[in-house]
């Protein structure tokens, strides 16, 4: 049960972040629309390496993936604290170029973050599930 509520919660959150990302894109930093899809898309790219970087660290350490999964749901939550212009103005300055990167940065490390920590919630959901029941592998 946890684990879909962590699934739903996580969709939301990442649809969400897209739109705010572009609205402030747009408002804040005036990009166009194309720029603002580009710039989002490779936000999107970038789960990419981040992902392979887990299934490295999963590979060589074997942490236990409970372990696995406290780590990147807290890596998700402190990665929003880049969202707050006052600590990105103290990591890259006031620029605007400085701040956009950082946005997406952002963006890249929640998205990457939310959705391997949600396989290892659905990966728990599926280990647990009885089938007949309410939790049958066919209700996730």
């Amino acid at each position: 049960k946890l684990a879909i509520q962590f699934g739903v919660s996580r969709a939301f959150m990442n649809s969400a972040l897209e739109v705010t990302t572009a609205l402030f894109l747009e408002t804040q930093f005036g990009m166009g629309h194309e720029a603002i899809g580009i710039a989002i898309s490779c936000s999107f790219l970038l789960c990419l390496p981040v992902t392979a970087l887990v299934l490295l660290i999963r590979d060589r350490y074997s942490p236990r993936d409970t372990s696995l999964f406290v780590v990147l749901t807290a890596l998700c939550l402190v990665s929003s604290l880049l969202f707050f212009n006052n600590l990105a103005q103290l990591l890259v300055g006031s620029g605007t170029y400085g701040n956009v990167r950082i946005l997406l940065l952002a963006d890249a490390l929640v998205f990457s973050t939310g959705y391997v920590a949600n396989g290892i919630a659905d990966g728990f959901a599926y280990a647990n599930v009885v089938p007949g029941t309410a939790y049958s592998p066919e209700n996730l």
